[in-house]
């Protein structure tokens, strides 16, 4: 009976051993599990691609999700996002950027020109798949600074040298229309292009200075000849005034000597005629 009673005892406390160490078991599991799945939302937050079952795309983002290597339709904007683990993002800035890209070109009189051309632009986040599937994330790259620089050269190819500082205006807005056709068709909207710089060899420079100073030269000469030639025809204008003057005041001392004689000999014949008169009254006396 003690015996039997010892037996069971000894079951008893194996068997709660053996309850215990399951439940440890179970929570060592458990707690690996938690790890591992903080250890992969970590991961999440550190990783731009996402790489656990909880994702994060960032503001003015949208995100591109890959699996296998193979684009899906769906694209994810900002926020939290569950996700298989075998899902990748692949995010993609919808904010307004600015590339910049310095090239050359040719002018219409065959002048070679350096420029440096500033793009404003945004992706379209409705297209933004298939960007990411017939370009891939360095559309920079391999599509816009190709663009650049073609439609740059065919743009400034229809100006001269002297003309293209002139035309900057004309210039940005004819390179803005060749982009956005080019452009327009990947989601890729371009808002705004800048010419920041056109600079010419220094022989053309050279050149446009002496012709500016030729000019110049030319400019102040016919200047100076205007001004002689309108001192020259002020003077005999002047002349002219003071021959008119003295022929009029001339004239007027004509006239006024005729005025005065023709007075004089009045009063002259008044007097004989007056005396002619008296002496003849007298002798009658």
């Amino acid at each position: 009976s003690l015996y039997l009673e010892g037996q069971k005892k000894l079951e008893n406390m194996l068997k709660e051993k053996e309850k215990k160490n399951t439940m440890r078991t179970f929570g060592k599991i458990v707690c690996v599990i938690i790890l591992l799945a903080l250890a992969f939302t970590f991961l999440d937050f550190i990783t731009p691609n996402g790489m656990g079952f909880l994702s994060r795309v960032k503001n003015g983002h949208v995100a591109v999700v890959t699996e296998f290597g193979k684009s899906k339709d769906e694209v994810l904007e900002a926020g939290f996002h569950f996700k298989k683990f075998t899902e990748t993002l692949n995010p993609m800035s919808i904010q307004t950027q600015k590339t910049s890209a310095k090239l050359s070109a040719f002018s219409s009189d065959i002048q070679q020109v350096e420029t440096i051309i500033t793009l404003n632009y945004n992706i379209d986040k409705k297209n933004a798949v298939t960007l990411f599937r017939e370009v891939g994330k360095n559309y920079e790259t391999s599509l816009m600074m190709p663009r650049i620089q073609e439609n740059t050269k065919i743009v400034f190819a229809q100006y001269t040298a002297e003309n293209l500082v002139q035309n900057r205006d004309a210039l940005s807005i004819a390179i803005l229309e060749l982009m956005r056709e080019d452009l327009t068709p990947y989601g890729i909207n371009v808002s705004a292009i800048a010419i920041e710089d056109i600079d010419f060899t220094d022989a053309f420079t050279n050149a446009v200075e002496a012709k500016q100073v030729a000019s110049q030269e030319k400019l102040t000469a016919q200047t100076q000849q205007e001004r002689l030639t309108m001192e020259a025809k002020a003077e005999a204008e002047r002349a002219v005034i003071e021959a008119e003057a003295k022929a009029e005041r001339k004239k007027y001392m004509v006239k006024r000597n005729t005025v005065f004689s023709s007075i004089a000999c009045n009063l002259l014949y008044n007097y004989i005629s007056n005396r002619f008169v008296l002496e003849g009254s007298f002798r009658n006396d």
